[in-house]
């Protein structure tokens, strides 16, 4: 359950505003770096395609070998993350979302965006200016249920906030951010690459963004990595007077070390249709009220009514008893809290019972409640936590009733989706390819993928990217407890 990308520019300004200086040891950068690294792991997940990851890291050592001076162990990463998107962490620990790695073309433009964030770590760059926001509260929740609320999960419903408006979001100053482009650049040239590939993938990733969401440069990389006229016109100049030609040794089909690379959400995140959550690994699935807007968090799956009045979340239990998560639920209660429930006990809940704590509390004279109930679906036990202003709580009893076990039907309606290269047949048009090949993406996207008009010519043998649909059991699994090396 997972979707993380402003929560982890949290993590990252939060990162950068520990100050680091360059008149601070660099072990510093190691510590720092490898503690958000191991959160970063947490929250979005190392994508376990182990070629990929040592083709990634190939390039990115490569680069590290043309530094003149080597201050870290650089680490490379590939995390599970549709949004494009790539980032350095102190210490030299560099990450590359699965959203990147479909949109880039070839070898140099992969070694172009992975020496940019090399620089950025090798410079230990600091964030020198950042955009402030307010955090608006989602609910207003009273004194006495606020501490209820989050037992589990901080600021327990502020949190589809996250995933839907702008937070403190961290960028690099201009003049970092020059630094990595130029430096980044004569890096891969002395490591014999196209500096100039910088400015091609930048732009694809810009067409690409702008067609999926139909926003230009919305949040995602470009948060970090500002893309100007001013910046492009910087790149031109400076390629031409280091580039070089290509090594021969370099992946001449980029296209092919992406093969099978996970296009998209993450079914192991669980799937969303329409107002529905299904889960195909812990094999559930749960509905919320019509109208309501859904929220896929690591630790939990949600909905709230636009109204900011209500919400309701489903957490996964790690005990396996009702009643035992129920009074572990108990036990990390106040006085002050104990004395705001109003009601507990079983109630029926299909096959068996489920468990009910309800609270009440007051904010400008206007009663709010709080119901927390615990259910078994398939021997796991689930926890419902509900805020609401009505003591008759008509959107808990109806989610807890749609949270149910898979059925066979559900499981044909959760595919992933994959990028596959293929080849191409002389004289044949990508938009012929792609419906001869079952393409499932839209095909003005792919024609951006791989720099190809739909009605465009190919050649014989000509590799293209596009994406296919497969049972969900075939992806690759995603490891968010891998421990990393200082």
């Amino acid at each position: 359950m997972k979707n993380l990308s402003a929560f982890l520019s949290i993590i990252i300004t939060v990162l950068f505003l520990q100050n680091i200086s360059y008149a601070q040891s660099i072990e510093i950068d190691k510590s720092v770096g490898h503690e958000y690294a191991q959160k970063v792991i947490k929250d979005m997940g190392i994508y376990q395609d182990h070629a990929l990851t040592a083709y990634v890291d190939s390039v990115g050592q490569k680069l590290v070998g043309n530094l003149e001076e080597k201050k870290f162990d650089y680490q490379f990463f590939i995390v599970e993350n549709i949004e494009p998107n790539a980032f350095a962490l102190p210490g030299g620990y560099i990450f590359i979302t699965t959203g990147l790695l479909p949109i880039i073309q070839t070898e140099d433009e992969l070694a172009c965006i992975i020496s940019h964030e090399i620089i950025h770590s090798h410079n230990r760059h600091t964030v020198s200016q950042f955009k402030k926001g307010i955090l608006p509260r989602l609910l207003e929740v009273p004194g006495n249920l606020l501490g209820i609320l989050s037992k589990d999960l901080e600021t327990i419903f502020n949190a589809p906030i996250k995933s839907t408006n702008a937070l403190y979001m961290a960028s690099h100053g201009r003049k970092n951010e020059t630094e990595a482009d130029l430096e980044g650049m004569e890096l891969a040239a002395k490591s014999g690459y196209k500096p100039s590939a910088l400015k091609d993938i930048l732009h694809r990733m810009s067409t690409s963004i702008e067609l999926v969401t139909g926003e230009a440069e919305r949040k995602s990389y470009f948060n970090d990595h500002p893309y100007t006229p001013d910046r492009i016109n910087a790149i031109d100049l400076q390629s031409t007077i280091m580039e070089k030609e290509p090594s021969s040794s370099f992946t001449k089909n980029y296209s092919t070390k992406i093969n099978g690379l996970l296009f998209g959400e993450s079914v192991y995140k669980g799937v969303l249709d329409q107002q529905t959550f299904l889960h195909p690994v812990f094999d559930f699935k749960v509905t919320f009220p019509a109208h309501w807007n859904l929220v896929n968090q690591p630790d939990f799956v949600g909905g709230y009514n636009p109204n900011g009045k209500e919400g309701i979340i489903v957490t996964l239990e790690e005990e396996k008893d009702i009643m035992e998560a129920a009074l572990s639920f108990m036990e990390e209660l106040s006085e002050d809290e104990k004395n705001a429930m109003i009601s507990k006990g079983y109630f029926a809940n299909r096959e068996t019972n489920g468990y009910l704590m309800t609270f009440e509390g007051e904010l400008n004279k206007e009663k709010k409640y709080a119901n927390i109930g615990w259910v078994l679906v398939n021997n796991y036990v689930y926890k419902i936590t509900s805020f609401t202003y009505k003591p008759d709580d008509e959107s808990f009893e109806y989610v807890i009733k749609t949270l149910l076990p898979l059925e066979k039907k559900d499981y044909s309606q959760i595919h992933t989706h994959k990028i596959i290269a293929v080849q191409a047949k002389k004289g044949e048009t990508l938009q012929q390819l792609c419906k001869r090949k079952d393409n499932k993406a839209n095909v003005k996207l792919i024609g951006v993928l791989n720099d190809l008009e739909a009605n465009e010519r190919l050649q014989e043998g000509q590799w293209v990217k596009i994406v296919n649909e497969f049972p969900y059991y075939t992806e690759v699994e995603i490891d968010h407890e891998m421990a990393i090396t200082k």
